[in-house]
């Protein structure tokens, strides 16, 4: 249910075993937006009055008591059980999930139980007309790609909180340089 008549949207990148804030493989996270991110926002049809979060749970984890008319998770095979996690959650407090991304689309009957819907393929034409369903109160429970998706004259994603990002990388790995080096000499036998 729609609150206030704005929608309030949530995208969430569900954390994997390899780049997280906190454990996993690498002791330092790759910490970028995810392109799905701004692209899913520039998707929303002006018609409809909403509010986006994105929440990259390599950088943070999603706080569980949010609030949101509407969840959804771009899912890569290494963050499924995570992703189902969060949506038999969220799903649990009332609030719909939307899952699409590489690993619905290769395997969607997996993903299929653990949402109220699915995209299964590129989301260009899908998510406006998703967003549009639900605000109607017709979500379906799955939107796939049309075989003959010609991607010209969408609009580009925003790109600036990217831009945003990728400054503070570097600047962090300037002053982070020193310890690679150190561990790079580490792994080589120099140190």
């Amino acid at each position: 249910m729609i609150k206030n008549n704005k929608l309030r949207l949530v995208l969430i990148s569900p954390k994997g075993p390899l780049y997280r804030h906190r454990g996993g493989i690498f002791r330092q996270s790759l910490r970028y937006m995810p392109l799905t991110f701004p692209t899913l926002k520039a998707l929303v049809p002006p018609e409809i009055d909403a509010s986006v979060q994105c929440i990259d749970e390599g950088i943070a984890d999603v706080d569980l008591n949010l609030e949101a008319d509407l969840i959804g998770m771009t899912v890569i095979t290494g963050t499924a059980p995570r992703a189902y996690a969060l949506a038999a959650h969220f799903r649990r407090r009332g609030i719909p999930v939307v899952l699409g991304g590489p690993h619905v689309t290769l395997i969607p009957a997996d993903a299929q139980p653990h949402a109220d819907s699915i995209v299964v393929g590129y989301a260009e034409e899908e998510w406006p007309r998703l967003l549009r369903h639900f605000v109607a109160g017709q979500l379906q429970p799955r939107y796939t790609q049309s075989p003959n998706l010609d991607l010209a004259g969408y609009p580009l994603p925003d790109r600036y909180p990217v831009s945003r990002v990728l400054g503070a990388i570097l600047n962090e790995e300037f002053q982070h340089r020193l310890y690679v080096e150190r561990d790079l000499a580490a792994l080589q036998g120099g140190a």
